[in-house]
């Protein structure tokens, strides 16, 4: 018995010994663990108030930066509309006080010209609103009309019209026969409702354009592009498209009679065959030379289709005639001679 005891006696000591290591290791552990997660819970303590700050700070900042942005704006877009209306009152003022001056004469091409000069600066730095009031302000003082003599009209050739609006209302009842606006680039032009009768624009640039119920009788759109323009329930009775460019037209519930379709193009347009070819209770089209909406032609008169100008004699007008004046002397012998051998 006390052998055995002797025998177990040493193992249990080991069993003690090794147990007493496990708890200390054990505790150990977890004093490790316990210091750690102390040690971190006092470095995010520490570093949270930072970290908040810094979040406020960029908010914050993001924040201010976005109002002053929208302040700046706001303020340039006033400073833009106080400039544009003082460009434009400093515009009336000067061209009133010009047509007003005893010295000012309608027929004066040097008159009119400082008043073009003037014109088409303004128009360079204002908007549409402010360039159509131009318009209506020349037109009724008389300068953009075409029942005056030529010589009394102001060419704005070239004046940027682009999206400028034209309607009729309480204000304004859109009354404009005879407006002179020819070589104008009018992209995106609209007449609502607009009495335009024997108005003049030739060679302009009236690409998507639209001419919503307005009187057009007799006007004239010759070599003018009209590309994707828009005729809603317009008069054009006896309107003029001489050389016009009218690809992608639309022509939606148009009264059309009496057009001169002259080198005219019309592909893609939705003129049906009905308003080209009108029927005999209206006056007929005028057609020659003109492309129509599916890619035929109408007929051909090769003396149409170019205009002589006479640029070679501007190019060299004296060289040019005097080597001509050789060649038909030259001609002339050369005839005679081959007369005289024939006899």
């Amino acid at each position: 018995m006390w052998s055995r005891l002797l025998y177990k006696f040493p193992m249990s000591l080991e069993k003690v010994r090794r147990d007493s290591i496990g708890s200390v290791f054990d505790q150990s552990e977890h004093l490790i663990q316990m210091d750690r997660f102390s040690y971190w819970t006092k470095v995010i303590v520490t570093i949270l108030p930072t970290i908040i700050f810094g979040v406020f700070t960029v908010v914050f900042t993001l924040q201010q930066n976005d109002f002053f942005r929208k302040t700046r704006e706001q303020d340039r877009f006033v400073a833009d509309a106080h400039n544009k209306r003082l460009i434009f009152d400093n515009y009336i003022d000067v061209i009133s006080n010009r047509l007003l001056s005893s010295e000012f004469r309608r027929n004066n091409s040097e008159h009119l010209l400082t008043i073009r000069a003037k014109t088409l600066t303004a128009l360079r730095h204002l908007d549409a609103h402010y360039k159509s009031e131009i318009i209506i302000f020349l037109y009724e003082n008389k300068l953009i009309r075409a029942d005056v003599p030529e010589a009394e009209r102001l060419n704005l050739d070239g004046a940027d019209l682009t999206s400028v609006r034209f309607a009729r209302s309480s204000n304004h009842r859109c009354v404009l026969p005879n407006l002179y606006l020819p070589g104008v680039v009018a992209f995106d032009i609209v007449f609502d409702s607009c009495r335009l009768m024997n108005s003049v624009f030739n060679e302009g640039t009236f690409n998507r354009s639209h001419f919503i119920g307005c009187s057009l009788g007799q006007t004239r759109f010759i070599d003018a592009s009209l590309d994707n323009a828009t005729f809603l329930d317009s008069d054009l009775d006896g309107v003029n498209f001489q050389g016009a460019l009218l690809t992608n037209t639309k022509f939606m519930n148009a009264f059309v009679q009496n057009l001169i379709l002259i080198n005219t193009d019309m592909l893609g347009s939705n003129m049906n065959d009905s308003d080209i070819m009108v029927p005999a209770t209206r006056k007929p089209n005028n057609i020659l030379n003109t492309r129509f909406p599916n890619g035929s032609f109408s007929e051909i008169e090769s003396k149409q289709l170019v205009t002589d100008g006479g640029a070679e004699l501007e190019v060299c007008p004296e060289e040019c005639l005097f080597n001509r004046n050789i060649l038909f002397i030259f001609s002339v012998q050369l005839k005679m001679t081959f007369q005289v051998g024939a006899t």
